[in-house]
Order: structure tokens, then C-alpha cells, then sequence
């Protein structure tokens, strides 16, 4: 990290990462929960509002791959939804198997009326940074994420 200047402590650096991972992770929850207090919705699923409202009807495994959730998944969080009256479902024309889920007017209100999601915020923001800062910062992100993934245990 540091290129030019004095040498930098190893294990300062590692705290410091380590706080700001679990600084994300409280920003995320107050995020979360703020959302859910003032719209009875996560923040998933006022994304997937937003999403519909702006890119029209879609089908479930869209909406699946868009959200990295599997369609059962999927089908459970929109389900949710047209049963609070924010989406509506219907059977595809050419394929009854695919069902074509579209925003309702109180849907389409909660996604123009709602902040921007923890995750729409990153998205914004990485979208600005250069491609090589945005590849590092993905590198840093999956090399956690595997870490956490394996089990490997803490040895503090």
C-alpha cells in the first residue's frame, strides 16, 4: 500500500481492514433496517422494485441472475410482493411456464420514493472508479470472501 513513505506495520494494516470490513457490515444492517422501518421492505426487495419499475416486465430467472438468488428464491420474494400489491404476475403468451412479473403503481411509488440501497450505492460508486481500481477492489472482495468461505479459523 505504502510505495514511497516509511514502512508500514503489517498488523496496523490488517486492523485497519478488518475495521473497515466490519464498519461495511454496520452500515449495511443500519442501511437495511432503516428501509425496512420506513417501507416494510429489505433492501432486496426495494431493488427489485426499482429494477422492474425502470426496466418493465420481466421473468423470474431474470430477476433470479439479476439478484444472484436462485428462482425459487426469486419466485418467494415476488410472491411476497404481489401479495402486498407491489408486483403482479402473469403467465407467459408463447410459454405458460414462464410467468412475467411487473411493477404495480404502488410498487413503482416505493421504488421512486425510496433511498438508494447499500448495494445500488456500491454499484454507482464503482461505476465511477477506473477498471483497474475496480479489478483490485473485486481481486480484495473474493479473496475475503473465499477466506470466509473455506472456514478457515481465526487463530487469536
Amino acid at each position: 500500500m505504502n510505495q514511497n513513505g516509511p514502512p508500514v506495520d503489517k498488523q496496523e494494516l490488517v486492523q485497519e481492514v478488518i475495521q473497515n470490513l466490519l464498519g461495511f457490515k454496520r452500515e449495511w444492517r443500519v442501511q437495511n433496517r432503516r428501509l425496512q422501518e420506513e417501507f416494510g421492505l429489505s433492501s432486496q426487495k426495494i431493488a427489485i422494485l426499482r429494477r422492474l419499475a425502470s426496466d418493465g416486465p420481466t421473468t423470474v430467472g431474470q430477476v433470479a441472475k439479476r439478484f444472484y438468488v436462485s428462482c425459487p428464491t426469486a419466485s418467494e420474494v415476488l410472491d411476497g410482493l404481489a401479495s402486498l400489491g407491489y408486483v403482479t404476475s402473469r403467465v407467459g403468451t408463447q410459454d405458460a411456464r414462464r410467468r412475467w412479473i411487473e411493477v404495480t403503481e404502488q410498487g413503482r411509488a416505493i421504488a421512486e420514493n425510496a433511498p438508494l440501497t447499500t448495494v445500488e450505492r456500491v454499484r454507482i460508486h464503482l461505476s465511477s472508479l477506473e477498471t483497474d481500481e475496480i479489478e483490485h477492489i473485486g481481486k480484495a472482495i473474493a479473496e475475503i470472501t473465499s477466506c470466509i468461505s473455506s472456514g478457515e479459523r481465526d487463530s487469536d
